[in-house]
């Protein structure tokens, strides 16, 4: 063979490889996206929903004035979200920590109370701070205390650490901070009388009188559950559906379709071993798997973190009521398994057009404090929160429509009931 034989021979190979290369990357369709640690994957999917970030999720369950020595609250929690906006952006500055095991006490003051207990780090991300680089304690709080003097503008933003210790206090440089909180405390607009549940073990405020609040009747539109076969499996391709399809696997992985059809949970078994993650960490991952396939298809409220078992939950809310059902079908909960979306169980629903519905008078919070003080079934002690929401029923066999039912509910062990009241529970004392 010459050697211009053999140029010739290499010179056709390489061309064949070159346009096997060429062929092979025209021909290559990657089907997702790896994500972090590869071991996860993004599908571009999506229910329809929202995204949400910490500032829109962690709301207060409560904020109440105190006027001297009386208590106010809003008579709709539309008004105390909209006050709780403004005071998100009212910019606070110059942090400074003290030791103060006692509760503060001023003739006018705003508590804000938030359903878990948060990492001072999170007030980086739901308020506005003059120098977002401060550096901040390690502590957390669940009660925040705007305390104002109608005499000047200065107003002061007290974070209380949960153990009752340390207060992180901070100037809030808005000129109309005091001029709105004045406003409420003066006009008293939107506001109603509030009684202090002192038996319970921690402060819960209720409305004295009774409260007026409209039972609804609502359409819902179904989430097909494939979108979350989709969303969840790393190759939807591998996913098999079982048992008339209520279960879907990919050899790993599973998702049980739950209570005809109206939710889903998802299992990623992994190992059991793992690290507890943190609130922050535990927000930032949750947020963001759900954000990914635009998974908050209704107002959502975060409603409980469990470190010790990366746990989280989100609640739906409706009219800014939140929304209990005895299936948790109104529940967004997640759990991690180090870094990885271990459990997920979500409602497969949205609701939609309103058919109307009548006002119902709830028992006073007088009468809630009465009836569980008198009822020997319960324990004090054992009340963890007490709250006004709707309880989720369906209103036909087809589940086209649900009812939402005025309601009180009580937090009890950490659990939610519902609080059933007759009128036959009460005598002359408990009106």
């Amino acid at each position: 063979m010459t050697f211009e034989t053999f140029k010739t021979l290499i010179l056709i190979l390489l061309v064949g490889l070159s346009l096997l290369l060429t062929i092979s990357l025209w021909s290559y369709q990657p089907d997702h996206d790896r994500h972090n640690t590869g071991l996860k994957y993004v599908n571009e999917v999506e229910l329809g929903g929202d995204v949400a970030s910490k500032r829109s999720l962690i709301k207060p369950n409560a904020i109440i004035f105190h006027m001297n020595t009386d208590y106010y609250g809003f008579k709709h929690p539309n008004d105390m979200n909209d006050l709780y906006t403004l005071m998100q952006d009212w910019t606070m500055s110059d942090p400074v920590l003290e030791e103060d095991e006692s509760f503060p006490s001023h003739d006018h003051m705003v508590e804000v109370i938030f359903p878990e207990n948060m990492p001072m780090e999170v007030v980086k991300n739901i308020f506005t701070l003059d120098d977002p680089e401060e550096s901040l304690p390690t502590w957390s709080f669940q009660r925040l205390l705007f305390i104002f003097d109608t005499n000047d503008s200065t107003v002061k933003a007290h974070f209380l650490s949960v153990d009752g210790r340390e207060q992180a206090i901070f100037s809030v440089n808005e000129s109309n901070a005091s001029e709105k909180l004045q406003a409420y405390v003066n006009k008293r607009t939107g506001l109603a009388k509030y009684l202090l549940f002192e038996q319970a073990p921690s402060r819960i405020f209720l409305p004295e009188d009774q409260v007026d609040i409209r039972q609804r009747t609502l359409a819902v539109e179904r989430i097909e559950p494939s979108l979350l076969v989709d969303a969840l499996f790393p190759n939807p391709a591998l996913v098999s559906p079982n048992v008339g399809e209520a279960f879907f696997t990919d050899g790993q992985r599973g998702m049980n379709i739950q209570q005809d059809g109206n939710g889903i949970e998802y299992i990623n078994p992994i190992q059991s071993n793992y690290e507890h993650m943190g609130v922050i960490n535990l927000l930032d991952e949750s947020i963001q798997d759900i954000n990914e396939h635009k998974g908050w298809t209704e107002k959502y409220h975060l409603d409980s973190i469990i470190p010790s078992m990366n746990q989280i939950r989100y609640r739906m809310h409706y009219d800014s009521y939140p929304i209990f059902h005895q299936g948790d079908l109104s529940i967004i909960e997640q759990q991690w398994r180090n870094q990885d979306l271990y459990l997920y169980r979500r409602p497969l629903f949205r609701l939609t057009n309103s058919f109307g519905g009548s006002n119902i008078k709830l028992p006073s919070g007088r009468e809630v404090i009465y009836y569980l003080e008198n009822n020997s079934s319960y324990n004090i002690e054992s009340v963890r929160d007490i709250r006004i929401g709707f309880y989720l029923t369906y209103a036909d066999d087809e589940y086209y429509s649900v009812n939402l039912e005025p309601a009180w509910f009580m937090d009890y062990n950490g659990s939610w009931q519902i609080i059933r009241i007759a009128e036959t529970d009460f005598n002359e004392g408990g009106s």
